[in-house]
């Protein structure tokens, strides 16, 4: 089997353990060792407590700060994996933008493993969803992508005809002033539940805060947030 990315052969012991334990499914592609080391892994990192940004101290850092005197609760405490450096916004150009499926599969047996922690302790895995408009576009939700293997609850949607411009084309003020993208599906409904927002990154936070707020408003008890990159 061969690196994702470069093509280089990775060493294939795990998928002979693989194929003479008869177990399925397959094991998820990872990208080798070489490059993997140009993305910023933030496991073992000293971040924001309230957004996983990477920094010099474990305080909350300013944007969360704003945060923390704008929403009414605590903060979601995004657990971000990854930080958002050059090789990393390559990467969602490519998955994201140039509609390459395959790149999903790049980190999802990290995205996969966090979020089950949260699973097997009764939270619900619910992705951040794409409108209508982005879905014909692109043809997939790349949140779903991500977790694809796991036992998600899809219970948010972008209401209708509120996309006019994907949120890659708004500079940082236009992204926090946005209004309320997102609504319950009509046939849910939530009592006490415990839930874990799922998204790829973590920009300004305006976008988990929104989907926060409905959640909260229809019945969940506790929300925060994973995301691949801060």
């Amino acid at each position: 089997m061969n690196c994702p990315k470069c093509q280089r052969k990775l060493a294939n012991k795990s998928i002979l353990q693989w194929f003479f334990s008869w177990q399925s499914p397959i094991p998820t592609v990872k990208l080798c060792e070489r490059c993997l080391a140009e993305f910023i892994s933030l496991a073992g990192q000293i971040i924001c407590q309230g957004c996983g940004r990477l920094q010099k101290n474990e305080s909350l850092c300013l944007d969360c700060q704003k945060w923390q005197q704008q929403i009414d609760g605590k903060l979601l405490n995004n657990r971000a994996l990854y930080s958002y450096n050059q090789s990393m916004k390559d990467y969602f150009f490519n998955y994201k933008f140039q509609g390459n499926y395959q790149y999903r599969s790049y980190f999802q047996s990290e995205l996969t493993a966090t979020a089950k922690d949260y699973f097997k302790q009764g939270w619900w895995l619910v992705p951040i969803p794409v409108s209508d408009i982005t879905w014909q576009r692109r043809g997939f939700n790349q949140v779903e992508g991500l977790i694809e293997r796991l036992l998600y609850q899809p219970i948010l949607r972008v209401k209708p005809l509120y996309e006019k411009e994907t949120q890659s084309s708004k500079n940082r003020q236009e992204r926090l002033s946005m209004p309320q993208p997102f609504e319950l599906k009509a046939t849910v409904q939530l009592n006490g539940e415990k839930i874990l927002l799922i998204d790829d990154v973590y920009t300004t936070g305006r976008t988990l805060y929104h989907a926060r707020e409905v959640l909260l408003t229809a019945g969940a008890i506790k929300v925060k947030s994973l995301t691949l990159a801060r």
